[in-house]
This record gives structure tokens, C-alpha cells and sequence, in this order.
């Protein structure tokens, strides 16, 4: 057998008594899993994985939070007949953790039925020390842990070490004799008899994990349900599809040691195995594959599963334009998602460019989330790929040629700037310490006329009916109150470009987590952005529009604003009087840099 618990099974051989068996409640190694799904959590579930490839646990679960305290679990059963009669059995699993650096608050619980999880909380704590079968909750120190909520009982947690977790239940007793173990050596770490609360069910539900603030972590895998029965017991067998060949498909069969293995392909006849060895078998040939397994004089109920011999075509890799300068220059982020299509595989993904101009093709490969940079115009063929999937491609025409049309750098915008500009008012100094390792003066300059706003920064629409703010050293931060001058959240306040179309792209900078890193985006003119609260600011946002719509803004008439001493914006808006930031501006039918 495979990592499916083959030492677990030779040891309870030599245990049994003649002619006993083992019957299997529930079984999950993930080896056949696609995702994560088989946990949730409730705000943290982008940092649910499913890492694959490991040399020892094949595939795993991992449940890695990065904030405040976040939980995640999975249950093993949803109706209530899950255990049948069994008021007596063993449950197994491995598990891999490291406690939060900042809370104590990291707890692994197997929950009894008719538990209440509250999501990110201490499981046994808000279940009155009751309604679990056993419990590990962080202390004092990274390493110290209660066992089952006794403070008197405690462990030493080795971090991020694998360790193998064995539940003896006995229901009809009300005890859970518990051993956990280092996987590495086999050494105990801790053992003993826990006794079930007056009112606890027997039964485990699920495992719940706490993850204490901050940078947390769980591996987890294994679980095995199961009792030692006196009689003969047969198990279905676990059929998996494991590949796509083609038209053909590889299907894995697993069975017990102590079982007889029969399955028939579609259009074949049945065939045997025993011994316990998992079975591989491919077929190009659709209908139904049959399996079950005897032991003894019992005889499991037969798996039926349903064989496509259909080709599966790969999900067509999605590109975004990740940076964009003049002419023709851009970088495009490829990203190939293949969680819908059978199997989840892994994409090679190949890109050709083919010059516009008949130059050399260009071609190679690309890691997933990763640019091709273009320099000229052309076309880019992107492909996914992967053996026995039918390929997908993606055209990609880079044949607009692009022109800048403004620079707002709001963080070097000075004083004398801002305030030589008639629109923007002089506001409350500002000071704020979490900033102070800045070279920030400590100075805010507003406006809170939506007009007026506009005409400031011609192009922008700063946030509507909301003052926008401008730290002089810092860049432009999110409002801080409304026009009425009442303080307002600073969450999802919109900065979109005036009139934007889906053709032009804004590459918007900002200073994150109050100045400690620095992110540029690209984003489609017409969408909206907003700045994340308090802590970050925009320090420059720049707009890039078709060449040809550029060259059209020459057509505000000449006789508008000739001899005039008007000046208007490159979108034909007109100013009240000479603009103090810097940009292209429209004075006297001539188009006149301010720097």
C-alpha cells in the first residue's frame, strides 16, 4: 500500500484475533484531492493549500494565516448515522504545527458531535471545557501546550514537526486514551485516559484550528477512521481517477491487506489482486468500472463509477497588462487556473511573439503569474499545455501604440505648489507617529468642492463628496472627512479617472503599511480604485491612452482659446487661471508645459 496507513494496518494484523477484521468509518490522505475544499475557514480561506509533491506526505493541507487570530476546520461526516453502531473505535491522523509569534491562542481540537465552533476562538473555551475528544491550546510560550485544557498536563510542542495523533474512543466507557508521537522516531510525546464530560458525545466530528496572531501554521494528513471487528468485514474499495490521457483514463483502486480485490474494466473481463497493493489501471473505452472486495465470507458492496473517454481541453490562460510605457512597450502577467478542469493539472505555459513589422518570431516559456515583456507591435500567442490535455491559447494583439497623457507625483508635490494652486486650502497640520519615520512636513492641504477637485488634478476624480487629502511628503491619502467636514471611514473610497475607457491604463504607485513597502498597478481606465484606510497613501498615478486618442486632444478650437489668456486641461476643461502642478496645459491654442 501507499502512505494509506500500511504500518498502521500490519500492526493491528498481529493484534486481532483469528478471522478479525478491520472496518474502515472514513479514510482521507488527500492524495486524490484537487483542492483545499475539504476545509473551510471563514476568513482566511486564500490561505487554505493543498501543497503537493512531497517526498514523504505526497499531498497535504495547509492552513497558513498571516494577521490576527484565524481559524479553519474540517468535519468528517454531515448525517447523523455516520458511525452506525459503533460505539467503539480508533481515529488517527498527522499534523504539523507552529504557534503564532504575537497571541497564545493557537489550539488543534478533535470535536465531538453537538459542539459550537465560533470562528477564530478558543474551541474548548467557548464550549465550557466540554464537547471535544482531545485538545492541544497554546500557553505561556511558543512550545507549551495544555493538554485537553489541564493546566497541569502539559507538552512541549516541537514546531513544525511532523507528529502522529492516535485516539482510542470508547463510548460505552465515556474515555479517550490518547497518544501522540513524533513521526520521525517514533518517540512519545505524551500519552494518558482522558474522560469524557457528563453530556460529550463519543462521536469526533471534525478537527478544528485555532491560529494564534501572527504567522501561524498546520500541516495536516491521514485521517483514519476505524474499528477492530471480531468478524469478517469487506470494505468498499476506494476508486480514483488519478490521470487524463487523452481519450484514456487512469483510475487507482485501494483495498485492504486482508481483502480480495475484484474490478472489471468497461468491455473486459473481472479480474483479482490481493495483498493490499493499490492497483493502476487505464482504459480508452467509456461505460462503467466495477470493484469490490471480499474477505473471508463477507463481500463489500460494489463501487460503480462512470468513464468518459472524452479529450479534456485546459482552461484558456488569462493575461493582464501588468506595466505600460510609450509606444508600444507593455508587460502582460500571464495566469493559467485549471481548478475547474478534471484533475487540476499543472499548465506549462509557452508564449511566440510574432512581429508586425515580419521580424524573427519570438518565442519561449513562462512561469504561471509571471510577464512577457513586448517591446513593438505584434501579436503574442500565449499556450497552455500539459500531457494528456487537449491545449488551450490565448491571442493577444499589442498593435495600439500608447502615449502618456499626465504624471500626478502627489509625494513631491511641495507646498508652494499646492497652495499657489487656487483650488486647494490650507488644512490642520497632521501628524500621525506611526508615519513619523517619513520625511513627511507634517501638513495637510485640502479642497472639499468636487469641481474644484477636478479642475486641481485634471483627470482625476478624487473621491466624491469627500475631502481629498494630501500629506506634503507623503502623497494623497484616502479622505479623512466628508464635505460637511464630518470625519468619515477611510475604507473603499473611490479614485477613478475622469471619462477612463477600458482601452487606457492608469499605473498607480502607493506607500503601503505606513511607508513600509511600495506596490505599483496597472489598472483599465474605467475601472475604480481605492486606497486601503489610513495607512496607505498614492504617491504617483499615471495615465497611458491610445497615440491616436492623444493626438485628438488638439480638438478644442483654436478660436476658444486663442488670445484668450484661458487655460484648459488636455480634456478641453477649462481652469481658473495659470495651473501651479506640473503637466501639459491648453493656453492660447497652444499647448504649453508647466514644470
Amino acid at each position: 500500500m501507499t502512505k494509506q496507513f500500511t504500518l498502521l494496518l500490519l500492526a493491528l494484523a498481529g493484534t486481532l484475533q483469528v478471522n478479525a477484521s478491520i472496518k474502515t468509518i472514513y479514510q482521507q490522505d488527500y492524495e486524490q484531492a484537487t483542492d483545499a475544499s475539504a476545509w473551510t475557514s471563514p476568513n482566511a480561506s486564500a490561505n487554505l493549500k493543498l501543497v503537493t509533491g512531497d517526498a514523504v506526505y505526497g499531498k497535504y493541507i495547509s492552513f497558513a494565516p498571516n494577521s490576527n487570530d484565524r481559524s479553519a476546520q474540517t468535519l468528517f461526516y454531515t448525517t447523523s448515522d455516520f458511525y452506525g453502531e459503533a460505539t467503539s473505535y480508533t481515529l488517527e491522523f498527522d499534523a504539523a504545527i507552529k504557534s503564532g509569534n504575537n497571541h497564545r491562542t493557537t489550539e488543534l481540537c478533535v470535536m465531538s458531535d453537538g459542539g459550537t465552533i465560533k470562528n477564530n476562538n478558543s474551541y474548548i473555551a467557548n464550549n465550557g471545557n466540554a464537547n471535544f475528544l482531545f485538545d492541544l491550546s497554546n500557553t505561556t510560550d511558543a512550545s507549551t501546550y495544555y493538554v485537553n485544557g489541564d493546566a497541569s498536563n502539559t507538552l512541549q510542542l516541537p514546531q513544525s514537526e511532523w507528529l502522529h495523533f492516535k485516539l482510542d474512543v470508547d463510548g460505552t466507557a465515556g474515555t479517550v486514551t490518547y497518544t501522540v508521537t513524533k513521526t520521525a522516531d517514533g518517540s512519545t510525546l505524551t500519552s494518558g485516559t482522558y474522560t469524557l464530560p457528563q453530556g460529550t458525545s463519543y462521536k469526533a466530528k471534525g478537527v478544528f484550528f485555532n491560529g494564534g496572531r501572527y504567522f501561524p501554521t498546520l500541516s495536516f494528513d491521514n485521517v483514519n477512521i476505524y474499528q477492530q471487528l471480531a468478524y469478517d468485514v469487506a470494505n468498499p474499495p476506494k476508486v480514483a481517477l488519478t490521470a487524463v490521457l487523452g481519450t484514456g483514463r487512469q483510475y487507482t483502486l485501494s483495498y485492504g491487506d486482508q481483502e480480495t480485490l475484484h474490478y472489471t474494466l468497461p468491455g473486459e473481463q473481472e479480474l483479482t489482486a490481493t495483498g493490499g497493493e493499490p492497483v493502476t489501471v487505464t482504459t480508452h473505452q467509456a461505460g462503467v468500472l466495477e470493484a469490490y472486495t471480499t474477505s473471508g465470507t463477507a463481500t463489500s458492496d460494489t463501487v460503480r463509477t462512470q468513464v468518459s473517454a472524452d479529450s479534456v481541453r485546459l482552461a484558456t490562460p488569462a493575461c493582464r497588462v501588468s506595466s505600460i510605457g510609450q509606444l508600444y512597450y507593455k508587460q502582460y502577467t500571464v495566469h493559467s487556473d485549471n481548478t475547474q478542469v478534471l484533475l487540476n493539472p499543472t499548465a506549462t505555459l509557452s508564449y511566440v511573439f510574432t512581429p508586425a513589422n515580419g521580424g524573427d518570431a519570438i518565442s519561449g516559456t513562462v512561469a504561471n503569474d509571471s510577464a512577457i515583456t513586448v517591446n513593438e507591435s505584434g501579436v503574442l500567442r500565449i499556450t497552455a499545455s500539459a500531457n494528456g490535455y487537449a491545449p488551450a491559447d490565448t491571442l493577444i494583439n499589442n498593435e495600439t501604440s500608447y502615449k502618456q497623457m499626465f504624471d500626478y507625483n502627489f509625494a513631491t508635490m511641495t507646498r508652494q505648489q499646492l497652495v499657489a494652486n487656487s483650488y486647494l486650502d490650507v488644512g490642520e497640520a497632521f501628524t500621525d507617529s506611526r508615519w513619523s519615520q517619513t520625511n513627511a512636513l507634517n501638513f495637510v492641504v485640502m479642497t472639499d468642492n468636487d469641481e474644484a477637485a477636478s479642475q486641481a488634478f485634471p483627470g482625476l476624480t478624487l473621491f466624491t463628496n469627500k475631502v481629498p487629502t494630501i500629506i506634503v511628503g507623503l502623497g494623497l491619502m484616502a479622505p479623512l472627512k466628508d464635505a460637511d467636514g464630518v470625519t468619515v471611514s477611510t475604507y473603499g473610497s473611490p479614485l477613478t479617472i475622469t471619462n477612463g475607457k477600458a482601452d487606457e491604463y492608469a499605473v498607480i504607485t502607493t506607500s503601503n503599511n505606513y511607508g513600509a513597502s511600495t506596490a505599483t498597478e496597472v489598472m483599465q481606465a474605467d475601472e475604480q480604485y481605492s486606497l486601503y484606510r489610513f495607512s496607505t497613501v498614492l504617491t504617483d498615478i499615471k495615465l497611458f491612452v491610445p497615440e491616436a486618442v492623444a493626438n485628438a486632444i488638439n480638438h478644442v478650437p483654436a478660436e476658444q482659446t486663442s488670445g484668450t489668456g484661458r487655460w484648459y486641461n488636455l480634456q478641453g476643461v477649462r481652469l481658473h487661471g495659470q495651473p501651479a502642478l506640473k503637466g501639459i496645459y491648453l493656453h492660447n491654442g497652444k499647448k504649453v508645459v508647466v514644470r
